[in-house]
């Protein structure tokens, strides 16, 4: 019988972090799941044996070389079986209700097709040293869209049919979670955050300003995207804003950056069109 929940984890190396990973999942209130665990790289066979050693993970494992982000995400989608599917990243822990509160949320609003939550910054030891807050309710996660990503990937609950509707992950290594939840917005998929933290967020170390940088044109890219489909022009203004206002360092730009950050604000609450 299929597990109501595929949690599919992508995993390139078999350390303490990984290790603390499956253990936020094992210790899951809500038990009808199944791990999907994408081991790549050089130490997949390592990664493959820890992972099915431990019998609570459900664990099936698929073995594949390096890749980037979104293919390899689409291929423990394309091998899941649960009505509801979970990203979630090895560097990161699961809070322990966190599925038992998302499948209960998605059953009693069957028009919501993606659900989040919110986040507790850890970090290379484990130690809270902040929070990451998105918006709750749809209407204010479609204001937000074009000028920051509102869901946290790793703490997102998608439902199957949805993302078979949007074809999957696209665009690489850096943004692909926003590229998706943007054209899933706009084929009328509802999305939601629950007000809780549903994981607790790592930074650490590998994340260094040359992954930052290609984070940045990776957004760039997504938010460009957005705007040739047709979506808005919503979406130009947020690529003008991230290209012109966050790599030039001038005073008065940086200025003018803080202004447009409160008009911003300003026209998220008030939802102008």
């Amino acid at each position: 019988m299929a597990p109501v929940v595929s949690i599919v984890l992508l995993a390139h190396r078999p350390d303490s972090y990984f290790l603390a990973a499956l253990r936020s999942i094992e210790i899951q209130e809500f038990r009808d799941f199944e791990t999907i665990v994408v081991a790549n790289g050089p130490d997949r066979a390592q990664i493959e044996s820890l992972a099915k050693s431990r019998e609570k993970l459900n664990a099936v494992v698929i073995l594949a070389p390096s890749g980037e982000i979104a293919s390899l995400a689409n291929l423990g989608i394309s091998a899941a079986q649960g009505k509801f599917i979970c990203r979630f990243d090895s560097d990161d822990l699961c809070c322990q209700d966190r599925l038992q509160r998302q499948v209960e949320f998605m059953v009693a609003h069957p028009q919501i097709g993606v659900v989040g939550g919110q986040a507790e910054v850890i970090d290379g030891n484990g130690s809270i040293v902040g929070s990451l807050h998105r918006p709750l309710d749809g209407t204010s996660i479609r204001r937000q869209m074009p000028f920051r990503c509102p869901m946290l990937q790793p703490s997102v609950m998608i439902r199957r049919e949805a993302l078979v509707l949007s074809g999957g992950y696209r665009l690489g290594s850096h943004a692909e979670d926003w590229d998706l939840w943007i054209r899933l917005l706009h084929a009328g998929v509802g999305f939601a955050n629950l007000a809780q933290p549903m994981i607790q967020y790592r930074i650490h170390g590998s994340q260094t300003t040359r992954h930052r940088w290609k984070q940045l044109t990776g957004e760039l890219r997504v938010l460009w995207h957005a705007f040739a489909a047709g979506y808005g022009w919503r979406y130009l203004f947020g690529f003008l804003f991230r290209f012109g206002f966050a790599v030039v360092p001038h005073p008065g730009i940086q200025w003018f950056r803080r202004q447009f950050g409160k008009w911003q604000s300003l026209m998220i609450r008030r939802g102008a069109p």
